[in-house]
């Protein structure tokens, strides 16, 4: 139904990430049409869940708090006891297709890979970027409000990912690899948000400006409400423009 023929056409062999490109009128222009007509229990299907309208209207509005599954957590928080019977215990098949590249949609396995990045809930109250680099086994905190998490609540919170990641690196990857807990460290000197609400959208630029070795300090505050509203527009068209 929503298949405007206005919508630019995709870039094809896309080498460089724009991330100040305009949103597509047309895909603005879709998604309004729609949320204008929508009662607050109807839902679009998107690539690995439904979204209802205020899904959308979370998006674009600055004052309300960007939520997730917490997949990540959930698939790592079994593993945090290191006892001696913890290396027998078996990974979730969702965990292990991750680190062969079957899950997500277009993933790729660990074995060709040297970071993974994640975006992180601390349940209920923030959102920060983490960028795991497996060859210096230390792990990078992108934090767009430091306040809010004090040191030793941050490695409590890391120690899941410290623990199983080279363990998960041995088992499935590479036999020789060890074992030992990985470092971590919170970057420093990195944008700041300016309000309490915007911490997950700092956290997926964080992530996507990294991948694409772009300056972490072009995340600003004042972009925020047109990235909420491109992305509400590109996840309604199941379509991201570079």
């Amino acid at each position: 139904m929503w298949t405007n023929p206005l919508k630019r056409r995709k870039f094809k062999n896309v080498t460089v990430y724009d991330p100040f490109r305009e949103v597509d009128p047309a895909k603005v222009s879709d998604l309004n049409e729609w949320m204008e007509k929508a009662s607050p229990r109807d839902a679009v299907a998107l690539a690995i869940c439904n979204a209802r309208r205020k899904f959308f209207e979370d998006l674009h509005d600055q004052s309300r708090w960007l939520t997730g599954d917490q997949i990540v957590k959930n698939a790592f928080k079994d593993r945090v006891n290191t006892g001696r019977n913890n290396s027998d215990k078996a990974f979730k098949k969702m965990l292990v297709d991750y680190v062969k590249g079957v899950a997500p949609v277009l993933g790729k396995p660990w074995k060709i890979c040297r970071y993974l990045y994640l975006p992180y809930c601390v349940p209920n109250s923030h959102w920060f970027a983490v960028e795991i680099d497996l060859e210096k086994r230390r792990i990078h905190i992108f934090d767009s409000l430091t306040s809010m998490v004090r040191e030793a609540k941050l490695g409590n919170y890391m120690k899941p990912l410290k623990v199983v990641v080279p363990r998960l690196m041995k088992k499935y990857v590479n036999e020789n690899y060890s074992t030992s807990m990985f470092t971590h460290h919170r970057v420093k000197k990195l944008p700041v948000q300016d309000n309490g609400s915007d911490c997950g959208l700092f956290t997926v630029k964080f992530i996507e400006f990294s991948l694409a070795s772009l300056d972490l300090n072009f995340v600003q505050p004042k972009h925020m409400l047109m990235w909420r509203q491109k992305m509400a527009a590109e996840i309604f068209a199941g379509e991201f423009d570079p």
